[in-house]
């Protein structure tokens, strides 16, 4: 079992431990109440510190359950984290997250490393806490690789830094209609230097940086889509096995660690449903233009030019307008998150909706050598101002692969 049963106690100490208790859980409701993450119930173990699941489903109004011998569920009517024991790997609200820091048993007590607490999954179950100070109106999109560098090379041929670029052409013109200023690091087939791709958020102002790559590996059947955000401060990447690096140095990225992870599963969990490719999880890992992004910022690996069923999707028109589009929607699910913490006035981001007059399919593109990317036709207009504009199942069919 993942925790023993608590024991009824009779006497003075148990009601001054049940005092201490309910002072603790009162003190963090009225955090919430006021809109300010709170300060949680640490359990120290050297220089670690934990939060036990039973304290996180108490603060959630969860109810903790064992599914399986190494798997934990806590959740409520619209909440749900599935933890498994002794591993990194949990799923929140569906979607595969990997923790810092792998499920921990801590004096009888199944634990989160408090920084994943923290940094990742409160964030994402209560992003009004923690956006704020947060804007959405103006996104710098990053297609991967260019110019000399080629990226990943399918062997059919199938060049990253081309379907990259038309990607983020799409991911453009789907926020560009739904009201969110959008611009790209490189208009073109061009190199552009990593450090130059980071400084361009400054330069122009942006409030989100995503970047788009494709995966490539050894194991052809490796497949799906992941999204990445900076590990916590003194962490190794989700590649490495996590846990604790003993590299402490503060990074740009680490000053919105909690708005990357907002950010990051929304986009992950939009991709998930879309586009029916597998879900690899939001990950973490120190890539450049993460470590020096100095808003918050995301990036998105597409599938697999290794695979041929993500290499025959993403070669496909409509699988690449499946991706965009979802990206889309996790970046406007981000914007109304902020948008929720504001005053009234301004109004929410608009969201996806099917245009009045939907185009007939785009067809499959048979496999080539070399696919020539005509730059996307912008989707069309919603008929009224603030109304979504997501793209028809009947438009976009599900591919079967």
């Amino acid at each position: 079992m993942y925790a023993r049963p608590m024991m009824r106690r009779r006497g003075r100490p148990y009601a001054a431990a049940h005092g201490r208790r309910v002072f603790i859980l009162f003190f963090l409701a009225v955090g919430a109440a006021f809109g300010t993450p709170p300060e949680w119930r640490v359990i120290g173990v050297e220089s670690r510190s934990f939060v036990s699941l039973r304290d996180l489903a108490a603060i959630y109004g969860m109810r903790m359950t064992q599914l399986a011998e190494n798997r934990i569920q806590i959740a409520n009517a619209s909440q749900s984290l599935r933890f498994k024991t002794n591993s990194r790997e949990t799923f929140v609200y569906g979607t595969q997250v990997w923790l810092n820091a792998p499920l921990t048993l801590v004096r009888g007590h199944w634990a989160v490393d408090h920084v994943d607490v923290t940094r990742l999954l409160d964030p994402i179950l209560r992003p009004q806490l923690y956006l704020r100070s947060y804007r959405a109106a103006v996104v710098l999109i990053d297609p991967g690789h260019g110019g000399k560098d080629t990226g990943a090379i399918s062997p059919s041929g199938t060049l990253e830094k081309d379907l990259t670029l038309d990607i983020a052409r799409r991911l453009r013109t789907a926020l560009a209609n739904a009201g969110i200023r959008a611009l790209l690091t490189r208009e073109n087939d061009r190199f552009v230097e990593l450090g130059a791709r980071s400084a361009m958020i400054a330069r122009i102002r942006a409030d989100v940086f995503v970047s788009i790559h494709l995966n490539s590996a050894s194991d052809t059947n490796a497949r799906g889509v992941e999204t990445y955000i900076l590990p916590a401060q003194g962490f190794q990447s989700t590649h490495a096995g996590g846990g604790p690096s003993g590299m402490t140095t503060a990074l740009n990225g680490h000053r919105h660690a909690a708005a990357n992870a907002v950010l990051a599963h929304t986009i992950q969990r939009y991709l998930r449903q879309q586009t029916g490719l597998p879900d690899r999880g939001l990950r973490q890992a120190h890539y450049a233009v993460l470590k020096d992004a100095t808003c918050p910022a995301a990036l998105v690996e597409c599938g697999f030019l290794s695979n041929p069923q993500d290499e025959a999707f993403l070669r496909s028109p409509i699988g690449r307008e499946r991706i965009a589009v979802a990206i889309a929607q996790g970046i406007l699910a981000y914007a109304r998150a902020i948008a929720s913490t504001q005053p009234p006035s301004a109004p929410p981001p608009a969201t996806f909706r099917p245009p009045s007059a939907p185009p007939p399919p785009a067809p499959v593109s048979p496999p080539v050598d070399n696919p020539s990317l005509p730059t996307p036709t912008p989707v069309p207009a919603p008929s009224s101002p603030g109304a979504s504009m997501e793209i028809p199942s009947e438009e976009l069919p599900r591919l079967v692969l």
